[in-house]
């Protein structure tokens, strides 16, 4: 079994608490997160320290669902550990465990969702803040927010296939260019649709911000300091914009 097999065979195995408690571990930490595996004693099991401070409560169930997660108990755990938000980790939840996290305000994520945001990390690269932003809104983590992240996804591609494009054609022509004479240049290059200038325009002043640095601003115009190539590894590195295609 891979990876997500894994933690869902864990999740549903009434015997299986420790593996299933290692297994979360390990995927908030392939998610980018600072983690901490806490074995034994009457405190949580899991507990975020980067990019939030986080505990993770972790519920295998041999029947499939967590009926109530003992709020009152996860909350002494929380200010125990000083923690910002509560998540509880199980095969699935009864409506009654939804409707207490909707009213103590804890994160509850099945085994399954948090195996999907594991693959779309391994797929995208997804930073922790990013994926934090959607995972840490209290009450149960369901489809839509999934969908929510997914589209997310896709727009950071299409943004990031846009500063792409850009230095494609800065490359092509020779010398600066301001941002109405680069829209030209992609007008030659894309059979699609083509930003505006002003579009155009912050994209290379974020090219040009110093943490990139992959574009000059001069008195005639914006240039490349570097390859196209080059700046799309310094994008990765940078943002980790996984999946930007380069215009052929």
């Amino acid at each position: 079994m891979d990876f997500g097999e894994r933690l869902v065979a864990a999740s549903e195995n009434g015997a299986a608490y420790d593996e299933f408690e290692e297994l979360v571990a390990e995927a908030f930490s392939r998610l980018g997160f600072d983690v901490q595996w806490i074995e034994g004693g009457d405190d949580t099991d899991v507990q975020l320290t980067e990019p939030v401070e986080a505990i993770v409560e972790v519920k295998a169930r041999g029947n499939g669902q967590l009926q109530s997660p003992d709020a009152s108990r996860i909350r002494g755990h929380q200010e125990a550990r000083g923690a910002e938000y509560a998540v509880v980790v199980a095969p699935g939840f009864m409506p009654a465990a939804i409707d207490d996290a909707n009213r103590d305000g804890l994160v509850l994520v099945s085994a399954d969702r948090l195996r999907g945001l594991v693959e779309r990390n391994e797929t995208f690269g997804l930073r922790p803040e990013f994926v934090a932003d959607v995972l840490f809104e209290p009450g149960a983590f369901q489809d839509d927010r999934l969908d929510e992240i997914d589209e997310r996804i896709a727009d950071r591609r299409a943004a990031a296939g846009e500063l792409v494009s850009m230095m494609d054609a800065l490359e092509r022509g020779v010398g600066a260019y301001t941002a109405g004479e680069l829209r030209h240049v992609l007008i030659g290059m894309r059979d699609g649709d083509v930003p505006g200038v002003a579009r155009i325009e912050s994209s290379l002043v974020l090219l040009s911000h110093p943490s990139l640095g992959v574009v000059v601003e001069g008195e005639d115009g914006y240039e490349l300091t570097t390859t196209a190539e080059q700046g799309v590894e310094l994008l990765e590195r940078f943002g980790r914009l996984i999946g930007a295609k380069r215009v052929a």
